[in-house]
Protein backbone atom coordinates (compact mmCIF):
# COMPACT_ATOMS: atom_id res chain seq x y z
CA UNK A 1 0.00 0.00 0.00
CA UNK A 2 2.75 2.43 0.96
CA UNK A 3 4.98 1.32 -1.90
CA UNK A 4 2.32 1.94 -4.55
CA UNK A 5 0.94 5.06 -2.85
CA UNK A 6 -2.57 3.61 -2.74
CA UNK A 7 -5.36 4.24 -0.27
CA UNK A 8 -6.64 1.18 1.60
CA UNK A 9 -9.65 0.50 -0.66
CA UNK A 10 -7.54 0.98 -3.79
CA UNK A 11 -4.94 -1.47 -2.48
CA UNK A 12 -7.55 -4.11 -1.63
CA UNK A 13 -9.21 -3.70 -5.04
CA UNK A 14 -5.82 -4.10 -6.75
CA UNK A 15 -4.91 -7.25 -4.81
CA UNK A 16 -8.26 -8.96 -5.46
CA UNK A 17 -8.08 -8.10 -9.17
CA UNK A 18 -4.37 -8.74 -9.84
CA UNK A 19 -2.88 -11.06 -7.21
CA UNK A 20 -5.50 -13.58 -6.12
CA UNK A 21 -6.84 -16.40 -8.30
CA UNK A 22 -10.38 -17.73 -8.22
CA UNK A 23 -13.28 -16.46 -6.19
CA UNK A 24 -11.96 -14.67 -3.14
CA UNK A 25 -12.86 -12.14 -0.50
CA UNK A 26 -10.78 -9.95 1.81
CA UNK A 27 -11.69 -8.03 4.92
CA UNK A 28 -8.88 -5.62 5.79
CA UNK A 29 -8.13 -3.43 8.82
CA UNK A 30 -5.43 -0.75 8.55
CA UNK A 31 -3.05 0.23 11.33
CA UNK A 32 -5.29 3.29 11.90
CA UNK A 33 -8.43 1.13 12.32
CA UNK A 34 -9.91 1.82 8.88
CA UNK A 35 -11.92 -1.19 7.65
CA UNK A 36 -12.74 -2.15 4.08
CA UNK A 37 -13.52 -5.25 2.06
CA UNK A 38 -13.70 -6.51 -1.51
CA UNK A 39 -14.85 -9.77 -3.02
CA UNK A 40 -15.29 -11.21 -6.49
CA UNK A 41 -17.56 -14.10 -5.52
CA UNK A 42 -21.35 -14.12 -5.34
CA UNK A 43 -21.34 -13.19 -1.65
CA UNK A 44 -19.17 -12.76 1.43
CA UNK A 45 -20.28 -13.23 5.01
CA UNK A 46 -19.19 -10.25 7.10
CA UNK A 47 -19.91 -8.66 10.42
CA UNK A 48 -18.67 -6.19 12.97
CA UNK A 49 -19.28 -5.17 16.57
CA UNK A 50 -18.17 -2.15 18.56
CA UNK A 51 -17.47 -1.81 22.25
CA UNK A 52 -20.57 0.39 22.63
CA UNK A 53 -22.86 -2.48 21.54
CA UNK A 54 -23.36 -1.81 17.82
CA UNK A 55 -23.58 -5.08 15.86
CA UNK A 56 -23.93 -5.53 12.11
CA UNK A 57 -24.01 -8.76 10.10
CA UNK A 58 -24.47 -9.00 6.33
CA UNK A 59 -24.12 -11.37 3.39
Amino acid sequence: MEYKGLKLQEAVDWVVKNRLDGQVGMIVVSSEGEVTYRFNSNAIFRGCATEDGYIEVDI
